[in-house]
C-alpha cells in the first residue's frame, strides 16, 4: 500500500508525484487515493510522501536500505523542481475537485499508469456509511505513529495531565502562514496569549498544551503564562500529541484537522483571533 509496492489487483496504477503542502496535506492528500484503492483496487504509488514515511505504521518499511534512504534525500529537491516547471508552464491552474469514484476509475483504466501532480484537487465518495468506517478503520492503521513516536507524544501528554484537565491542544501555525492567503490566519505571539484567555473563559481549569513550528514564539506564548506546557518534540510527535488532547484550537489547517479526526478530538478551528467561543464550535473533523 505504499509509494513502492503500490496497493489493489487492478491494472490501474496512480503515482503521487508531489504534494501542495506540508504533513497534514500529504497525509488528507494520500488517504483520499488510498480510500479509492480499497474501494476500487487500484494501485498506489506515493513518492511524495517519502520524507514522512519513516514515522508511520503503515509506510516506516519504505524507509528501510540505502536506496530508500536516497530517495529521501534527493526527492525534496525533486519535487521543488517539479514545482518550479510546473509553475513555469501553466497558464491558469485548474482549481476544480475531482471526485475518485467507479467513473473517474473506469475513465483512468485506458492509460495504465496516471501520474498525479496535484492530488490536493482529488476527494473520494464513499459509497455507504459501511464503507466510510471500513475504509477509515484502515487509513487509521496506516497512519499510526511508530512506537518511538507514540511514546514521546503519550508522555508528553501524560506530563500535562499531570498539570490539570481538560488538555486544550493549540496548534500555533506561523512560518508559512505570514504569506498563505496574504497572512489571514497568521496570529502574532500576543494573539495566541488572548486565544488562551478566551480558552480559560469557557474551560477556567484547562492546561494547555503548545505545539507549533517556530520555538522561539512558542516560549513567547508560554512567558509568564501558568498551566501552558510547550510540547515541541517533532511534527509527527507533535500531531499525535494533539490527538491525544481533550480539544484541539488552532487556524485552520489540515495538520489540527488530522488530529482531530485521528483522536475523535472536537476541534475550533480559529479563523478570528479575536473572536469569543464557546464548546459548541469545538467540532470532530469529518475525514470525507
Amino acid at each position: 500500500m505504499g509509494a513502492i509496492l503500490g496497493s489493489g489487483n487492478s491494472e490501474l496504477e496512480v503515482i503521487l508525484l508531489r504534494s501542495g503542502g506540508r504533513l497534514g496535506n500529504r497525509i488528507f492528500e494520500y488517504s483520499h487515493f488510498l480510500a479509492g484503492s480499497l474501494e476500487y483496487g487500484y494501485k498506489v504509488y506515493a513518492p511524495f510522501f517519502l520524507p514522512y514515511a519513516r514515522y508511520f505504521d503503515g509506510t516506516a518499511s519504505w524507509a528501510e536500505g540505502l536506496l530508500a534512504q536516497l530517495l529521501i534525500q534527493v526527492y525534496p529537491f525533486a519535487e521543488r523542481t517539479l514545482r518550479t516547471i510546473n509553475r513555469l508552464t501553466r497558464k491558469r491552474r485548474d482549481r476544480a475537485t475531482v471526485k475518485i469514484n467507479s467513473d473517474w476509475v473506469r475513465s483512468m483504466h485506458s492509460r495504465g499508469k496516471v501520474i498525479i501532480d496535484r492530488p490536493w484537487r482529488y476527494k473520494f465518495e464513499p459509497t455507504s456509511e459501511t464503507d466510510r468506517d471500513r475504509i477509515w478503520n484502515v487509513l487509521r492503521e496506516l497512519f499510526r505513529p511508530v512506537e518511538r513516536v507514540r511514546k514521546v507524544a503519550e508522555q508528553t501528554v501524560e506530563v500535562v495531565r499531570g498539570i490539570g484537565e481538560p488538555v486544550v491542544g493549540l496548534h500555533m501555525r506561523q512560518t508559512d502562514y505570514r504569506y498563505w492567503k496574504g497572512g489571514a490566519y497568521f496570529y502574532s505571539v500576543s494573539d495566541y496569549k488572548r486565544i488562551i484567555r478566551l480558552a480559560r473563559r469557557i474551560m477556567p481549569d484547562c492546561v494547555i498544551l503548545l505545539v507549533g513550528d517556530e520555538e522561539d514564539n512558542l516560549r513567547l506564548v508560554a512567558d509568564k503564562e501558568s498551566k501552558v506546557h510547550v510540547g515541541h518534540n517533532g511534527v509527527v510527535e507533535d500531531l499525535y500529541a494533539l490527538s491525544l488532547c481533550d480539544f484541539i484550537a488552532g487556524p485552520p489547517s489540515t495538520f489540527g484537522d488530522w488530529a482531530s479526526q485521528f483522536g475523535q478530538v472536537p476541534r475550533y478551528s480559529i479563523m478570528d483571533s479575536h473572536k469569543e467561543f464557546e464548546l459548541s464550535d469545538f467540532l470532530i473533523t469529518s475525514f470525507f
